[in-house]
Order: C-alpha cells, then sequence, then structure tokens
C-alpha cells in the first residue's frame, strides 16, 4: 500500500527528511521494506523510534533478495548477520574503496598529477580533461561522489608510478587485510569489453575494508557529502554523490559507496552511526539499493548494547562508604 508520510520530527539520531523518489513503506515487523519507483517527488519523513527498541529484540525475518549481503558492527568487526558472505562477485565501483584507502595511505593528500588522455575512462567521471593539475584530495573527492573512473585511473597512477603497479599494490593490501575472496584488476571497477571481469570480491571482504577506511575522518567526510564543488585550473567541478541513499537524504545514513554494472547489479556498502557505533551493511548484486537500507535497519535491530561502565571502586572491590 502506497503511504504519503508528511514530514516528521526525528527521534534518536534519525532526522526527518525530504527526497526525491515514489516509495511503497510496508512494516514488517519492525524492519522497513521498501521498493522505489522513478518518478513523482516525495516528500518523506521518516521517524524511528530505536532508542524505544528493546535491546535484546529478536531480527524479523527478513528475505534478502541481494546475491550475497553481509550486515557487521564496525566497532568491533562483528558480523551481526549474512548471506552468503564469501562468494565471489563483481563488485563494480564499490571496489573503489580499495583505490581510496591506498591513496589515503599514500599520505601527501597535496601531491599533484597532470591529467593525461590515457587517464580517461567511460563510465561515470569527475569531468577531469588533458592539461588539468589537480592535487590527491581533490581526486578523492572525484572518486567518491561521482565515482570518477578518470579520478581512480589519475590516483594509481599518482600513487604507483602505473596502474598495473596500483593493481598490484590493491592485491597485496586485500592480502594483508585478510580479503582472501578479492582480486582486483583495475582501480575504477569497471568489467565490461576488455574490462572483464572487472574486480571481484566478497560480502565479507568489503565490509572489512570499509571498516578499515573508516579510521580516516576524511572519508567519512567525504561520503557523507551530497555535493561538492571543486576548482580544477579555474574550472569548477560540481561533483554530485552517486549514493542515493546520501543523496535523498535517507535518515542516519552517512556513507558510503555504491556502484552498479549490468554483471554487477546494485552493489551497495552502506554506513550509519547511533550513538559513537558505526554500523556497515554491504549488498552485492541486488536488485535495488534499498536493499542495503533494509539491512541498515535490520543492524540496528541487532546491535548489541554497549556494555554499562564500571566504576574504578567497583572493578576493586572497594565498599561504598
Amino acid at each position: 500500500m502506497s503511504n504519503r508520510l508528511k514530514p516528521a520530527v526525528g527521534q534518536h539520531f534519525f532526522r526527518a527528511v525530504q527526497f526525491t523518489s515514489d516509495i511503497k513503506v510496508r512494516r514488517q515487523s519492525t524492519l522497513v521494506k521498501a521498493t522505489a519507483a522513478a518518478g513523482a517527488p516525495l516528500a518523506l519523513g521518516l521517524a524511528f523510534l530505536v532508542a524505544a527498541l528493546p535491546v535484546a529484540f529478536a531480527a524479523p525475518a527478513y528475505d534478502v533478495q541481494a546475491a550475497a549481503a553481509v550486515v557487521m558492527d564496525a566497532s568491533t568487526g562483528q558480523t551481526l548477520w549474512a548471506k552468503n558472505p564469501d562468494a565471489p562477485l563483481s563488485a563494480a565501483s564499490t571496489s573503489k574503496l580499495m583505490t581510496a584507502l591506498l591513496a589515503l595511505e599514500q599520505g601527501d593528500l597535496k601531491a599533484r598529477i597532470l591529467i593525461q588522455q590515457r587517464h580517461l575512462r567511460p563510465g561515470s567521471t569527475m569531468g577531469l580533461q588533458p592539461g588539468d593539475d589537480v592535487d590527491l584530495e581533490t581526486l578523492l573527492w572525484g572518486l567518491m561522489l561521482p565515482s570518477g573512473n578518470d579520478a581512480a585511473v589519475a590516483i594509481a597512477e599518482l600513487v604507483a608510478g602505473s596502474e598495473e603497479a596500483f593493481v598490484a599494490r590493491m592485491n597485496a593490501r586485500a592480502a594483508a587485510l585478510g580479503l582472501s575472496g578479492s582480486v582486483f584488476t583495475n582501480p575504477h571497477g569497471l568489467d565490461h569489453r576488455q574490462f572483464a571481469p572487472g574486480n571481484i570480491m566478497t560480502a565479507r571482504d568489503l565490509a572489512i575494508l570499509a571498516r578499515e577506511l573508516l579510521r580516516y575522518p576524511l572519508i567519512r567526510q567525504i561520503a557523507a557529502t551530497p555535493e561538492k564543488t571543486v576548482v580544477v585550473n579555474g574550472r569548477p567541478l560540481v561533483l554530485r554523490t552517486t549514493n542515493r541513499l546520501v543523496r535523498d537524504g535517507f535518515p542516519g545514513v552517512d556513507g558510503l559507496k555504491n556502484g552498479w554494472t549490468r554483471r554487477a547489479g546494485h552493489c551497495y556498502v552502506a554506513t550509519t552511526t547511533v550513538n559513537g557505533r558505526t554500523l556497515i551493511a554491504v549488498v552485492l548484486n541486488a536488485a535495488t539499493y534499498l536493499e542495503a537500507w533494509n539491512l541498515l535497519r535490520l543492524g540496528l535491530d541487532l546491535l548489541p548494547p554497549e556494555p554499562p561502565p564500571v566504576s574504578v571502586a567497583a572493578a576493586l572491590g572497594l565498599p561504598l562508604l
């Protein structure tokens, strides 16, 4: 049944938002199942009473349509829920998270590169042109927001000297992180024609990679930003996120990266943070990006409570006087 909900005041960490999609909402226990149809704008305010949910509440049954999925507590690395977590699948642009990690670990965000024709790729782009002189931090914004394939190749050459050398570093870093189901062939995630089979990852590997990347405040800032204008060679470039959960203002969503190809389907790494604790939801080969939203909601039901603080006196067994 189609519902038109008026904007409401959000409870806990959620806020009321407006976004443009025609949403059909149906409650299944505490989990909201939603499917989107492109079309008329809809002002939707979602006020979820997360604080009122019972801590020990059993998660509602949820039939995940994605080929693989994982929900992880980023603070502990604990997997809260999974479906085919170790199935190797095309990761599309979510594999750009490894490109971002290596860029940040390189350290010098002011390092610069002169863009050449060889850096340009088909598909999504941040709008670079040959002759542009751009620094690594700007490339990171172009990589994460519009999912620029041009930014990915430029980062690869800037960090490792060549695309081939960078791919070798991607696979070495994956091995160091224990990403046993991941094989990288390029820095951007394209998987058609000459790029086939593209980058292969598992849902569990993506969650682990996301958890490592979230250690960097800059990535959290970038991933939560719907739009940013950067200036390259005096030319303003408007970078808009391809992450619809962020772009359309889904309550509480603060990242992280999405991807899509015909081979991969919808791939999403979505995050939300409540009381300083971050949840990571990963879906691979999904029919809709809303599967990631559903998994975040599921994760909130499954998130174990933090232990109450213990006073020094109590820990030492000292009596009250």
